[in-house]
């Protein structure tokens, strides 16, 4: 356990140590960027530069959802929705591919020498064909699990419990096994099975501080998005302005939580294979 804790507080460390690294930042910055924008277009979706993108991007919804997102304060309140999706769809078509870019940089700084070569359209291909089947598990997760548990979520106390506990916990449990299989990727240019295969071995290598740095990759994304899921008592009791801060300072959560699970991850791949880390 001792081990386990000193290899998880060393992993950071040496991760902290990456950060003026901008060759990393760059990917997640520019997609981040865009993400960034597509919230400030709904979020300002009355100007007539994109006013007809958003009406056709809402026609995806039911009309309920397409009158009320163009009134106010019920734009904020359906906000967090409409964004989501438009969110979901843009990270599934690219945050695979960009997260294997952020591994591949750091894999080529920490040792050039056993980083696989791996053409883009295989790093999109397999990056993206991870990042749906994480996101796919977690997303049933979420769906199914309160059904499973019904009554036992009834009150207040009990749904803050599974909200703040059952629910994260279960989805570390979903991560943790996939930690390692984008960065194996970019590393060994791993097929997605492969890549599957290895991540599991070395999760199962490393359990505990695998787990540990699961939760904590996990903990600043789940909590902006739990908030996000409290939008009606944000409006009630504050500003509905306030819900796009929640939105936005989720997406700032999700940048740097990726650039420690990529260089980590890394890290991890590199040092069981016996290397020494360049930093």
């Amino acid at each position: 356990m001792l081990d386990a804790l000193n290899r998880f507080i060393a992993l950071f460390v040496d991760t902290f140590r990456q950060f003026g690294r901008g060759s990393a930042w760059l990917p997640l910055v520019l997609f981040y960027i865009i993400l960034t924008f597509a919230l400030v277009v709904l979020v300002r979706f009355a100007e007539p530069f994109w006013f007809g993108a958003v009406l056709a991007w809402l026609s995806l919804f039911e009309a309920g959802v397409t009158l009320g997102f163009q009134h106010y304060p019920d734009h904020y309140l359906l906000l967090p929705q409409v964004f989501g999706y438009a969110k979901l769809a843009l990270q599934a078509l690219l945050a695979g591919f960009v997260l294997a870019l952020v591994a591949r940089q750091f894999a080529r700084a920490m040792a050039s020498d056993v980083t696989q070569p791996t053409s883009s359209v295989r790093l999109w291909l397999h990056g993206i064909m991870v990042w749906i089947l994480l996101n796919g598990l977690l997303w049933l997760a979420g769906r199914y699990l309160p059904e499973l548990l019904g009554t036992l979520l009834d009150g207040p106390r009990r749904l803050l419990v599974y909200q703040f506990i059952i629910l994260p916990g279960i989805s570390t449990l979903i991560l943790a096994p996939l930690f390692y299989a984008i960065p194996a990727i970019a590393l060994h240019g791993d097929s997605i099975g492969r890549a599957l295969g290895r991540s599991l071995r070395t999760a199962a290598g490393h359990p505990i501080s695998t787990l540990l740095l699961a939760a904590m990759i996990l903990s600043g994304p789940v909590l902006f998005a739990i908030m996000a899921g409290y939008s009606p008592q944000l409006i009630e009791r504050f500003r509905p302005e306030l819900v796009a801060w929640v939105l936005g300072g989720g997406l700032f959560a999700e940048l740097v939580a990726s650039f420690f699970w990529m260089s980590i991850g890394v890290q991890v791949l590199l040092r069981d294979a016996g290397r020494r880390l360049g930093v």
